[in-house]
């Protein structure tokens, strides 16, 4: 799909913005949780299948969507692919009904996979909340936008919140930031790995089934946005011809 596409399966377009993330005070079981947390972070936000500039044809399929890569003081790297609908996959069906799909400040976002924790932690569900709410909900593409030029305006926060596996409340643990668009970046060239990182190790069905599709994804698309440009030039027969020919 993606090869066809000349673009990610999902996500296609995103909004770049970076920030920081810092821990939180909490209990000693979740010190460690807090802690691999802390440091920048890279944000890309955009809806499910369509431009982020266009009022989606399928709205129901075009969520609003968070990636986001925590990254340590020496380098190590955390990727959560983040969806709005729902904590977990049985959830997402029903959640696409009453989500705020051009609004990216009154949902929360949550990668749809249990987490192994550093340091013998208790193994989680994430999920990462809005601290901060623009005073209007956005309506339309253009609406969403404009809430993020006010989020990186006014520094908003959203705060990282984990949940044990046999408990029912959401624990906060670390906050972050949104301070600077980055319009430079080649999103094409910038691919996310929502696997192990900074001692979290994801695990389950779902990340299975991921380790196995999101390489050949990674792999079919293009790697810049040069060559993005060039595939969608050619007709759906050419780009699959490219991709057999690897």
């Amino acid at each position: 799909v993606s090869a066809l596409r000349a673009a990610r399966t999902f996500h296609p377009d995103g909004t770049i913005i970076t920030g920081r993330a810092w821990p939180l005070q909490v209990e000693p079981r979740f010190a460690a949780i807090a802690q691999n947390l802390s440091g920048t972070v890279l944000l890309r936000l955009g809806p499910g299948i369509d431009s982020r500039f266009t009022r989606q044809g399928l709205p129901l399929v075009n969520p609003p969507n968070i990636a986001a890569r925590f990254t340590s003081p020496d380098g190590k790297n955390l990727d959560l692919l983040c969806l709005s609908p729902g904590t977990r996959i049985r959830e997402v069906i029903p959640a696409l009904f009453t989500i705020k799909r051009y609004d990216y400040f009154r949902n929360s976002y949550s990668p749809l996979v249990r987490y192994r924790t550093p340091d013998g932690g208790p193994s989680v569900w994430f999920r990462l909340e809005p601290k901060n709410v623009p005073a209007f909900s956005a309506m339309a593409p253009a609406g969403r936008e404009d809430a993020l030029k006010e989020a990186v305006a006014k520094n908003y926060v959203f705060q990282i919140t984990v949940r044990p596996l046999d408990e029912d409340k959401y624990v906060p643990v670390a906050e972050f930031s949104f301070d600077k668009f980055e319009p430079d970046m080649d999103q094409e060239a910038l691919a996310f790995h929502p696997f192990e990182g900074r001692g979290f190790v994801p695990y389950g069905v779902f990340t299975a089934v991921r380790r196995i599709v999101y390489p050949l994804s990674v792999a079919a698309r293009p790697s810049s946005t040069f060559e993005r440009t060039r595939r969608r030039q050619l007709t759906w027969g050419q780009r699959f011809a490219l991709y057999l020919n690897g």
